[in-house]
């Protein structure tokens, strides 16, 4: 049955450049720590998760409702019924040894809470691997400057928008290490391919974190989240966020 339910996504979830730079990372990274438990948080229609299970990976799936997640066993997914916003029941705590949220956070209302029980999920020294539209990619810089609208604002369902920063703030404050970010610069376009060299590799790596697509991090948990005292700290950066 999970054969045919992987088979029957036809459309690529890793398509677009961006994504297949994310994907690949990420899956080398779990590949690499050879994980006994993964949980994917947020990718609602699950082409994620599928594609790693494709790659020979086990992962749980999760979903807001207990009836998504009925559905998605009943597809061969093993799946959890789990509202990454809401307050915990203390099920599943300490449990995960790793969580991936790819291309999630942006779309939260409350993303500081979503950190926060992803820390409660994981076990401790779990590992944590997330992706974002970062929000100071250098094409966007340039569409302002010249008075168009940015790409990232171009997904409607994009409510959240962060740059490499305020996600180190985050996760720091969430109880997080981050531990490897990685950089996606684009490479692929010819200009890129002929500038890349002209460049030490360091200063490449540190204009990527800072002005790529996405902000890309592996990320350690080091202790539980502090959300209150992170609240009470950063009051207005929080306030930026419209929470």
């Amino acid at each position: 049955m999970m054969k045919s339910m992987i088979e029957s996504l036809n459309t690529d979830p890793l398509r677009h450049i961006y994504h297949r730079v994310i994907g690949d990372w990420i899956l080398g990274r779990l590949r690499e720590g050879s994980f006994f438990s993964v949980l994917d948080v947020g990718t609602s229609d699950h082409r994620w998760p599928s594609w790693l299970v494709r790659q020979g990976l086990g992962v749980t799936v999760s979903d807001r409702t207990e009836k998504s997640a009925s559905r998605l066993r009943d597809q061969g997914f093993s799946a959890l019924a789990l509202d990454i916003e809401g307050v915990g029941d203390g099920s599943h705590a300490n449990f995960f040894s790793a969580v991936t949220a790819v291309e999630i956070l942006e779309h939260l209302v409350d993303p500081v809470k979503a950190l926060c029980r992803i820390n409660e999920l994981l076990a401790p020294s779990g590992w944590l691997y997330l992706s974002t539209p970062n929000f100071n990619y250098y094409r966007d810089i340039l569409m302002y400057a010249w008075g168009k609208d940015a790409t990232i604002h171009h997904n409607p369902h994009h409510v959240r928008f962060f740059n490499s920063r305020t996600i180190h703030w985050l996760l720091k404050a969430q109880g997080f290490e981050i531990v490897r970010w990685h950089a996606d610069l684009p490479g692929e376009g010819r200009k890129a391919r002929l500038a890349r060299p002209l460049l030490p590799q360091e200063l490449w790596r540190r204009l990527s974190w800072r002005y790529g697509a996405h902000v890309i991090v592996e990320a350690r948990k080091k202790g539980p989240c502090s959300f209150n005292e992170w609240i009470a700290a950063r009051m207005g950066f929080y306030q930026e966020l419209g929470l």
